[in-house]
């Protein structure tokens, strides 16, 4: 899933899907081709954008996509 705010290098292929909320809820958004470069993943994929999404990016259940206790970063983390 990817913000809506985030700017530049994705454009929306012209499709929607439907995303489940964890509350239960409903809701239609469209989809984007994007070139993700992180830790976790990296390569073109297809992203929901939503609006007011609390975060740039979520990996969710991602082919290819390394867990967190896969990852080194550099500096602290996560209230460490």
């Amino acid at each position: 899933m990817l913000s809506e705010s985030v700017p530049g290098g994705s454009f929306i292929v012209g499709k929607v899907q439907v995303c489940v909320l964890t509350d239960g809820s409903k809701v239609t958004v469209p989809v984007a081709e994007v070139y993700i470069d992180s830790p976790y993943l990296k390569g073109r994929n297809e992203a929901w954008c939503m609006e007011n999404s609390v975060y740039d990016l979520i990996v969710g259940n991602e082919p290819g996509a390394k867990p967190p206790n896969e990852i080194k970063l550099a500096g602290k983390c996560c209230g460490d």
